[in-house]
């Protein structure tokens, strides 16, 4: 219940508490952001509810024949995307690049860059003037949400991730998140088992999901723990 007031109320507060003290409370949250090792371990209990699986993978379809990924990071953290581009450019002629990224500048530059390479999309980046989208209460969260899926999702598809360091010399946690979803098939098949039958061998799944679909009248938020699979 606390977790689906603080989703509802969609407060700019920190969800944390005093580590250092002894609380009462039955239950207490805490909230961070980051991706990587922790968050691929959130995954693997989790699948998206049915209506959120069939948007993923409705979008994931539309991108069609295989491509090569890249992520890059530009508002609160920033990447020299330009030399990045250049660096890989050659590889990249004759092939289908998937960009994603929170800065909608980079995305109209590499589709001007690669003058060989057909760039495509798998969400639209709105212009934030250079601040980050998520926590942004200027734009809808539950959208920016379901948006950072879709890519995430879309990076793991890829044929191949390039990514590359931000000005803090190390990768996003986005980034991160990607290239170990990207290496765990299983794991892509099981966050989609509702997505539609037919969308699910376009990704190259079997039609029908070795568990069963989430109960999306258990919790409001897009994502819960999956049931066990079918004997």
């Amino acid at each position: 219940r606390g977790i689906r007031r603080l989703w509802k109320r969609r407060s700019t507060t920190r969800a944390t508490f005093n580590f250092k003290t002894r609380h009462d409370a039955e239950l207490i949250i805490h909230a961070r952001g980051g991706g990587g090792e922790r968050s691929i371990t959130a995954l693997s209990r989790m699948a998206f509810r049915p209506d959120f699986a069939r948007k993923i993978g409705a979008a994931l379809s539309g991108l069609k024949s295989e491509y090569l990924a890249v992520h890059i990071r530009n508002t609160d953290m920033q990447t020299d995307y330009r030399r990045f581009f250049e660096s890989i450019r050659p590889q990249l002629e004759g092939q289908r690049l998937l960009i994603c990224s929170d800065d909608i500048q980079c995305k109209n530059y590499a589709k001007k860059y690669f003058r060989k390479t057909e760039v495509i999309e798998s969400t639209q980046t709105p212009d934030t003037n250079g601040a980050a989208l998520h926590g942004n209460p200027e734009f809808d969260q539950d959208a920016h949400t379901q948006a950072a899926f879709t890519d995430l999702m879309a990076l793991a598809m890829a044929k191949e991730i390039l990514v590359t360091e931000t000005d803090r010399s190390r990768l996003s946690g986005f980034s991160r998140l990607a290239l170990l979803l990207h290496q765990d098939r299983q794991l892509c098949d099981q966050l989609l088992t509702s997505a539609t039958g037919a969308d699910r061998v376009r990704l190259g799944f079997s039609e029908h999901p070795t568990r069963e679909a989430p109960n999306a009248d258990l919790v409001r938020p897009d994502l819960n723990l999956l049931p066990k699979p079918r004997s």
